[in-house]
């Protein structure tokens, strides 16, 4: 793969949380295979710009582009390229027609983030960390009947105890909104915990403290040995991949009994864990002090 040899981290014991957890996900095979994958497609499909300079739909695309890439109104059919659906819609175009990137060009949802990002980028900018934010969001626009909402915002519950569907007042000031969704959602919270006990309410469960001693940081150093060709056996039983093989009772080998493991499981999804930590810290540091965590 060209994803090789990451760069040196710097200031680790600044990274936020969702640093930590890019931290981890770069040296994800899947994430690496997806991403090579990716980059393999023609810088028209990656960039997508909807069309071509004459105006045609797709006109930037190679013709054997599969359509599968695209959500397009006329609609593809199953297994066509570009070619196939420019010359097959010719006509029905004339009375328009919309394309956009469909799924199969963002990030597996697996991976939860919403925009590609370069295995070998370390750390990940702050100005990059909104790649973790991949909330879907269902949007319909309707008329809804009965008297107008007394606040901006009002929420009803869905079919899962733990949805709730938004009504919003579009004509409100954007921070009263922001501010009517924050306490209707406590409320509803508050509302679920209190009407059962069975009824309980998943929140995130991330952990109060993350990287303790800097752990962090010997985890990731796991990780790129591994990345930069050295076998397990090896990272077991050195310090550094020209160090002499140390004897099976040195603190060394005893830590790496943990801490490789540790760090197989952080890349291999345990980073999902830490993502959100930053916006959840007093919560979680109150709820650790009362013993609920």
């Amino acid at each position: 793969m060209t994803q090789r040899n990451p760069k040196r981290l710097t200031n680790h014991i600044a990274l936020s949380s969702r640093q930590w957890a890019w931290e981890f996900l770069r040296f994800n095979a899947a994430y690496r295979d997806a991403y090579a994958e990716w980059m393999r497609l023609p810088d028209s499909v990656r960039n997508f710009k909807g069309m071509s300079v004459d105006g045609t739909p797709l006109g930037g695309c190679p013709p054997e582009t599969p359509m599968s890439y695209f959500d397009v109104k006329p609609s593809a059919l199953p297994g066509e390229t570009v070619a196939d659906w420019l010359f097959r819609t010719e006509k029905e175009r004339e009375s328009g027609w919309g394309v956009q990137a469909s799924n199969e060009l963002a990030p597996p949802k697996e991976f939860m983030i919403c925009d590609w990002v370069d295995p070998t980028v370390s750390p990940l900018p702050k100005d990059k960390e909104h790649v973790w934010e991949n909330f879907e969001v269902e949007s319909v626009g309707a008329l809804v009947e009965g008297p107008p909402a007394r606040l901006g915002v009002q929420l009803r519950p869905l079919g899962h105890i733990h949805e709730l569907g938004v009504i919003v007042d579009v004509r409100m000031p954007m921070t009263r909104l922001v501010q009517d969704f924050k306490n209707a959602v406590l409320a509803y919270r508050e509302k679920v915990h209190s009407q059962n006990k069975i009824m309980t309410l998943e929140t995130y469960s991330g952990k109060p403290n993350i990287n303790n001693g800097g752990i962090y940081e010997k985890l990731v150093t796991i990780l790129k040995r591994l990345d930069q060709g050295e076998s397990e056996d090896e990272v077991r039983h050195k310090e550094t991949a020209d160090g002499p093989r140390l004897e099976h009772w040195a603190p060394y080998i005893t830590n790496m009994k943990t801490q490789f493991l540790a760090a197989l499981a952080m890349r291999d999804g345990g980073y999902k864990q830490i993502i959100f930590r930053d916006d959840f810290v007093g919560q979680l540091k109150k709820k650790s002090t009362t013993g609920k965590t």
